[in-house]
């Protein structure tokens, strides 16, 4: 049996909750798993040979981690795109949420573990059984998404309230092109 990581138990705790908070968020999780995947597998591919490994679990808890701060975020947008068309998926402001979010994860979570060769640094992760090791591993991945999304994905309140506006004002604009054009 290998040595115990420190606070093993409420690291688990920590990451069942994660994934049950993320499982009751209503955006569907296959909005933000499907991007992800396309996002991450070629680059995976790519450094596989460097020891660049996620597992499923560590897959799921990255959505996880992405649909409950797109629902803390930007909860309004996603309750008035359901509002409008009774679906997130077809509304231009949800999809770039959820697109932007993933791009800056899959770009945080690669360049870090492509740093550490495939495991986030932990002083001597030899020593633990390989279940605590990956307990750690999947804690460390939570914390590089939460990372990326807080810091590589921050928009505020007034810059929220306008993207809602985008549409209409592209729409207009390519109306005043096609008139131009004539």
């Amino acid at each position: 049996r290998g040595a115990e990581l420190p606070l093993t138990n409420d690291i688990n705790a920590i990451i069942e909750y994660l994934q049950a908070v993320g499982s009751a968020v209503p955006i569907p999780k296959g909005l933000v798993s499907a991007p992800l995947k396309e996002k991450l597998n070629p680059q995976i591919s790519k450094s596989s040979q460097a020891g660049l490994q996620l597992t499923q679990a560590s897959r799921e808890i990255i959505v996880a981690t992405i649909l409950v701060w797109l629902w803390v975020q930007h909860k309004e947008s996603f309750q008035r795109a359901f509002a409008k068309s009774g679906r997130i998926d077809v509304d231009p402001q949800c999809k770039w949420l959820i697109q932007a979010a993933v791009d800056a994860v899959s770009r945080a979570v690669v360049v870090k573990l492509d740093k550490s060769n495939g495991m986030p640094s932990f002083a001597s992760m030899k020593q633990y059984s390989a279940e605590r090791a990956s307990l750690f591993f999947d804690a460390q991945i939570a914390l590089i998404v939460n990372e990326a999304l807080m810091t590589e994905l921050c928009i505020d309140n007034e810059v929220d309230m306008t993207l809602s506006v985008n549409d209409s004002l592209v729409e207009l604009l390519d109306e005043t092109r096609l008139c131009a054009l004539k």
